[in-house]
């Protein structure tokens, strides 16, 4: 059994299906069209989730779908059934949201340790293609990204197990590395990783993992913004006037602009920099504890309306 079959068949068992309401719209727009079956009485039908579906049954009445199961049919019917029996529903359902691949993350190794002095607790995730595609670059990327995150969780443990047995009971050291999904849809998939590590003092640094997923490429921020455009500028001078802004507000709120020390203030993101998109769409941009403030401010986020940068942006971002 397939991965799509064994997720429609789970859900029919767990929960009742239901559709985003344009999606809906699409599929009852293509029953719509759908020449009328003569004979039918289609006027005296009732509206429901899937008119037409009812027409199809014969009088003679058959075994019963649950609910879930049968909303779980019924979409199959019209995504795969449909396009190959009229010409109108198969333009038609074109206009339907594109489903993009299937991209989850599972953990595959943790790493734990604590003997009072010295703690770990690591969760080293992995990125999975739960669907075929059809383009090489994403499976390419997924497993870039996988190599790196196993690279990078290797080496930490490494140091924290030197430090372990360098200091022994003289000292403590932590280690903590945790993640999280922070946007899988059709067009884009991105993966935060947070690690704490301490020994005296503690840092607590971000990584994230971007993939677009219709060109199945590895993307960072400047990949976003077209060539030449100067958009460090532009999102650094909103982060700055948002510091200044949060800072005139509330005593309590320090970043490191306009001090007397000498390489310390912030000026301008890197093309590199961190960063993710908020639910509304905007650009938030991520900096790593003690980057831009000091570590009262913990790991400080700007997030920038997306009209600010909207004319520097390369066509599909």
């Amino acid at each position: 059994m397939n991965p799509i079959d064994k997720q429609i068949r789970s859900l029919a068992r767990k929960e009742r299906l239901t559709l985003p309401p344009e999606t809906e719209e699409c599929i009852r727009r293509t029953l719509r069209r759908l020449p009328s079956t003569p004979g039918s009485s289609d006027e005296a039908e009732e509206p429901g989730p899937f008119p037409a579906a009812r027409k199809l049954s014969s009088s003679r009445r058959k075994p019963r779908l649950p609910r879930p199961a049968a909303a779980a049919a019924a979409v199959l019917a019209l995504f795969f059934l449909l396009p190959n029996i009229s010409a109108s529903a198969a333009e038609t359902m074109s206009e339907l949201p594109v489903i993009g691949a299937i991209v989850e993350v599972i953990t595959i190794r943790n790493y734990f340790y604590d003997d009072g002095y010295h703690r770990s607790s690591v969760d080293v995730p992995q990125v999975e293609l739960e669907t075929e595609s059809e383009n090489s670059s994403l499976g390419d990327s997924v497993d870039a990204i996988n190599a790196d995150v196993q690279a990078m969780t290797d080496r930490l443990i490494a140091e924290f197990e030197a430090d372990r047995a360098a200091l022994g009971d003289s000292g403590h050291t932590e280690l903590s590395v945790s993640y999280q999904v922070v946007t899988n849809n059709d067009a884009w998939f991105t993966l935060q990783i947070l690690v704490y590590y301490g020994s005296g003092s503690g840092t607590q640094t971000y990584y994230y993992y971007h993939i677009d997923k219709q060109s199945g490429q590895i993307v960072q921020l400047s990949d976003l913004f077209l060539e030449g455009s100067d958009y460090q500028t532009v999102i650094s001078d909103e982060i700055l006037r948002q510091m200044k802004e949060q800072m005139a507000k509330d005593d309590n709120i320090t970043y490191w602009i306009d001090t007397e020390y000498e390489g310390m203030d912030f000026h301008s993101i890197t093309p590199d920099q961190n960063f993710f998109f908020s639910e509304d769409g905007n650009l938030v941009i991520q900096f790593d504890e003690y980057e831009i403030a000091p570590g009262s401010m913990g790991s400080p986020q700007f997030e920038i309306s997306r009209s600010v940068y909207q004319d520097l942006l390369k066509e599909g971002y």
